[in-house]
């Protein structure tokens, strides 16, 4: 399983997490719920599957980049993973 801690999530389709097996198949998909206030609220997901079936996980991270001065912006922290496990062919 994998799980993280975002800030300032403001918009439901903004963040998500995905999760895809060696295959390059997507297992789970889910948005990141925004917090209760529209500044520095703390959201968090993670998703906990029952096998070892995860290869590969992507981040959206909001719809701005970090470079841009005085924006808004969606960041992490916090990452909480299982162990990694070798492949078995």
């Amino acid at each position: 399983g994998f799980g993280a801690v975002f800030t300032d999530v403001n918009t439901v389709h903004s963040t998500k997490i995905e999760y895809f097996d060696v295959a390059g198949n997507l297992l789970f998909s889910r948005n990141v719920l925004p917090g209760p206030t529209s500044r520095g609220s703390l959201s968090f997901l993670g998703v906990v599957f029952d096998t070892p079936s995860v290869f590969l996980v992507r981040l959206t991270s909001g719809n701005r980049i970090l470079k841009t001065p005085n924006l808004d912006v969606v960041v992490m922290d916090d990452f909480i993973y299982g162990e990694p496990q070798a492949l078995v062919p």
